[in-house]
């Protein structure tokens, strides 16, 4: 790339960045400190939130389950969690798994990793202890962060390692430190830049074998950010939702774009399964009846009299799935969703080994149709050549 390409080059990314809301008149003695901490640490989660320290101090940078916390107090605490790690081993080139759900603890664990150089590991919540085990034996994190429910899970890739909980509840016991307790006693004092910068590791699912990790480095400059805010209407200080999990690459991808933003991250609620699965219904069932409403059709009394006990058990079914969903993978949820007739259709004969027979005989039924529509979904597919198309139309109206 020449002079002339680079010199356009850096004029689109500053005027895109002042376009999305970045650049915008500031006080001289902050926009000197703001560059400086750009130049030292780079385009990382560090100079993020320093430069949204020093700019926005008082400016709420969390929401999550605890309350709030400014870009003012992210800074200080991340400043005290880091020199905690590094006075426990934890410095420049140091690798540390993170298993945590989306909240504060994930974000300052991140920030102050970065702030040390130190490379972060990103687990799925999903995993099994032994995936977990598999990781950590591969990957050699010389420490892992961790939300106490997963105490159990983490246990035995934990051993020869120093543990930390970032989210517990309040009367739950635990040997190990916690990271409020590190940035409780910490030091806040600002952090020398480390000479190179961490890595972010996110692994794939899993699902397919052992999980596999994908390092992304830090970028140089601020191109990249600058091409994407290019083509997408984000503006600087507004609201980002957190709903995706952040050790995702989908999680993560907004939480660096809030963090460029001086966004303010909110935490998306938590529902229990069961009542995800009740507002689904009620949703669905209005939906329905003003479908039928508009096509002069009504639901009577004796409509409701004959599925009211298959839609008892359909009630079941969906919330054991949401309620898997809500603490486990869909997949795995998929699957418990699957197995749900085991325990439920039994419960509709008056003994087990009256319901059985009739449970095989659905099930060798339903065996046959899906093979039936399969082989209609290839047919058709094939003759037309568009079995994707096909297939959605198929399942859209099944």
């Amino acid at each position: 790339m020449n002079v002339t390409d680079r010199l356009s080059q850096k004029l689109f990314t500053a005027r895109t960045l002042a376009g999305a809301g970045i650049v915008t008149p500031t006080r001289p003695d902050r926009i000197l400190k703001a560059v400086r901490a750009l130049h030292a640490f780079g385009p990382t989660p560090a100079a993020g939130y320093t430069v949204s320290a020093i700019r926005h101090p008082d400016a709420t940078a969390l929401v999550d389950d605890l309350g709030t916390l400014t870009f003012a107090e992210v800074h200080r605490r991340t400043n005290a969690l880091a020199n905690s790690l590094r006075a426990r081993g934890v410095g420049e080139g140091s690798s540390v798994a993170i298993m945590c759900r989306n909240h504060r603890g994930f974000i300052d664990t991140t920030v102050a990793l970065s702030k040390l150089g130190a490379h972060a590991l990103y687990l799925n919540t999903a995993f099994a202890g032994p995936q977990i085990t598999e990781v950590a034996e591969r990957e050699q994190p010389t420490a892992i962060v961790y939300d106490a429910e997963f105490e159990n899970l983490v246990h035995d890739a934990g051993k020869g390692r120093q543990r930390f909980i970032a989210w517990h509840d309040a009367d739950e016991p635990s040997e190990d430190p916690r990271l409020e307790d590190l940035i409780r006693t910490g030091d806040t004092s600002d952090l020398e830049a480390p000479g190179r910068k961490g890595r972010v590791v996110i692994l794939t699912s899993g699902t397919t074998g052992s999980p596999k990790g994908a390092q992304r480095r830090q970028p140089e400059s601020l191109d990249p950010a600058a091409a994407l805010f290019s083509m997408i209407p984000l503006r600087a200080r507004e609201h980002t939702m957190l709903a995706a999990p952040m050790f995702h690459s989908w999680g993560f991808a907004h939480f660096t774009l809030g963090m460029a933003l001086s966004s303010t991250l909110v935490k998306r609620a938590e529902s229990p399964g069961v009542l995800v699965a009740f507002w689904r219904m009620v949703t669905v069932s209005l939906v329905w009846n003003a479908v039928l409403w508009s096509t002069g059709r009504r639901v009577t009394l004796r409509d409701v009299r004959q599925v009211l006990v298959p839609g008892i058990f359909f009630g079941l079914n969906l919330a054991v799935f949401f309620a898997g969903a809500t603490h486990n993978s869909v997949a795995n949820a998929a699957l418990i969703g699957s197995l749900a007739p085991f325990l439920i259709v039994p419960m509709g004969g008056s003994t087990i080994a009256e319901a059985f027979p009739s449970l095989v005989r659905d099930l060798g039924m339903l065996a046959i149709g899906l093979a039936a529509y399969g082989a209609v979904f290839a047919l058709v597919g094939t003759r037309i050549k568009r079995p994707l198309i096909v297939g959605l139309v198929l399942i859209s109206h099944a």
